[in-house]
């Protein structure tokens, strides 16, 4: 019987996971650069099971991000712009370099180029900055952004040998652990007056969702079979 409450408390913790990826998924389906992210579930025979020579009753979860390229979506804003390819540009936040694809940046009252987040895009030396009200912005191909004729820098593009290595701190933001690898970029390209957005919709996650809460209301159901008969059964002893 504990064994029986071992695996649906396993269970109900699994779904309830499974039903934050949804969520999150389905509140980002049109935030720009955003990356799917993907939860494996599966049973297994821990050591400790085959020790106590008793059946599987975990059930664990493994959630990785399913690094897609988006569409890209013609966007008024100069400010605007989309990656095509694997790499993405650096910006600096508080705790350090983060890397992103979300290209829904802005114009600081200081002439920075952050993102609405307000963290700096960096270029080879540092944050970017034009003068504001001296000229229309360009952003070519490359990076490079122009401020009229006159040459700003270049944003700081990588690609990575491994994006598995990457860890997610926030909903477009990553860090490399260490072992990504990170590259000169060779097959990214940058769109101005573009946004990349995700690839799927909002109504896929919501459907989701009600089957992770259906899946959950089947489980609360086992439980309180499982407490009525374990009652029983103390009643029957005593």
């Amino acid at each position: 019987m504990n064994d029986g409450f071992h695996a649906v408390g396993s269970a109900m913790s699994a779904i309830i996971r499974r039903l934050d990826v949804a969520t999150k998924d389905t509140i980002n389906a049109r935030t720009p650069g955003y990356q799917k992210h993907v939860l494996t579930t599966r049973s297994f025979a821990s050591d400790l099971d085959r020790e106590l020579n008793r059946p599987a009753a975990m059930v664990r979860t493994s959630e990785h991000i399913a690094f897609q390229q988006g569409p890209l979506v013609p966007h008024d804003d100069p400010m605007s712009i989309a990656v095509r390819g694997p790499g993405f540009f650096a910006v600096q936040t508080p705790t350090g370099v983060a890397y992103t694809r979300n290209g829904d940046l802005e114009q600081g009252a200081d002439g920075t180029i952050r993102t609405r987040a307000g963290y700096p895009v960096l270029g080879p030396a540092g944050p970017l900055r034009v003068t504001p009200d001296r000229g229309e912005i360009r952003i070519d191909e490359t990076g490079l952004v122009r401020q009229g004729e006159t040459e700003i820098g270049v944003l700081r593009m990588v690609e990575f040998k491994d994006r598995s290595h990457l860890v997610a701190v926030g909903d477009t933001l990553f860090r490399d652990d260490g072992d990504a690898g990170p590259k000169p970029v060779t097959e990214t390209t940058v769109h101005q007056r573009h946004l990349e957005i995700p690839r799927g919709s909002s109504v896929s996650g919501m459907v989701e969702m009600i089957a992770a809460g259906r899946a959950f209301d089947a489980v609360q159901r086992v439980a309180r079979v499982m407490d009525q008969t374990f009652e029983r059964l103390v009643r029957q002893s005593q």
